[in-house]
């Protein structure tokens, strides 16, 4: 659980992540390749730009640490007994939209998921812009608005019925209809029930958001930041039914009401086998 990588507003080369980059991005580094190689381009079968763009965005999903695969990437993408290579699970791209935001090296996501929505349900992307000028007053507006429509790119369907075939491939974050169109240039956050996610990924991202803690008060989980009930825009009822479900499958995890106080308590144990619990899910299925 490295998060090394610093934030940034740049990098993408304004390309919105294609699903098979990773997969793509995840093999030629596996086999001792190097980005800044002469021959990346062609090994890689894309343009020098891309290039970039598929580096970056194995950063921004945590699924590269210094140029080398994570220990997420090789859990998921791994050929021989990865948990879902070809990212055919949508779980798979809840995880990813969980490290998206949680690592933070794409920044915009981050503030997006965890600072605008707190103070905005509704808007419009100007407001967006104007959130992110005040914050980033010495990152310039066209940067920002690149950032901008790199994200509507990823999340939001396109109003209209023909779609360009390589727009196609950009639209596996687009599944979870984390954001929609309203009208008239609005949009909002989901908090429908989100009933793709599984509990086992909710799980996971709570011990991983929250490492080493054994007791997290049910208003943290809501609203702390990278907590389920941003990254995936949860309502308080639906997180409340969800930490109920999880607790009554799972034993040595409690949720306590006493005197008014919600709070999760978790045995110190869960902590050390984090990622048996999306084993549990992947080869379970």
């Amino acid at each position: 659980m490295n998060f090394s990588n610093p934030s940034t507003y740049t990098g993408h080369e304004t390309f919105a992540c294609r699903s098979y980059w990773l997969k793509k991005g995840y093999d030629f580094v596996n086999e001792d390749n190097h980005f800044n190689a002469p021959e990346a381009p062609s090994k890689l079968g894309v343009g020098k730009n891309m290039v970039k763009s598929i580096r970056y965005w194995l950063k921004a999903f945590s699924l590269l640490e210094e140029d080398a695969p994570s220990e997420l990437a090789n859990k998921l993408f791994n050929s021989s007994n990865g948990w879902d290579p070809y990212l055919e699970d949508i779980n798979t791209i809840w995880l990813l939209h969980y490290h998206l935001v949680k690592t933070s090296y794409a920044k915009i996501y981050s503030d997006l998921f965890n600072d605008f929505r707190q103070k905005q349900t509704e808007f419009s992307f100007e407001s967006v812009e104007r959130f992110l000028k005040l914050r980033l007053q010495e990152t310039s507006i066209n940067t920002i608005r690149t950032d901008i429509a790199v994200l509507k790119n990823n999340y939001i369907r396109p109003i209209r019925k023909k779609v360009n075939i390589e727009d196609a491939f950009s639209v596996f974050l687009q599944e979870l209809g984390l954001i929609e169109n309203v009208a008239g240039g609005y949009y909002h956050f989901n908090t429908r029930k989100k009933n793709s996610l599984s509990n086992n990924v909710l799980l996971f991202t709570i011990l991983h958001n929250f490492h080493g803690k054994v007791s997290i008060s049910f208003e943290s989980l809501l609203n702390d930041s990278n907590s389920p009930g941003n990254v995936f825009c949860l309502s308080q009822e639906e997180l409340y039914t969800r930490i109920l479900e999880i607790c009554n499958s799972t034993s040595g995890i409690v949720f306590s009401e006493d005197a008014g106080i919600r709070e999760l308590q978790i045995d110190k144990s869960f902590h050390e086998k984090i990622y048996y619990i999306l084993d549990k899910y992947y080869y379970g299925r």
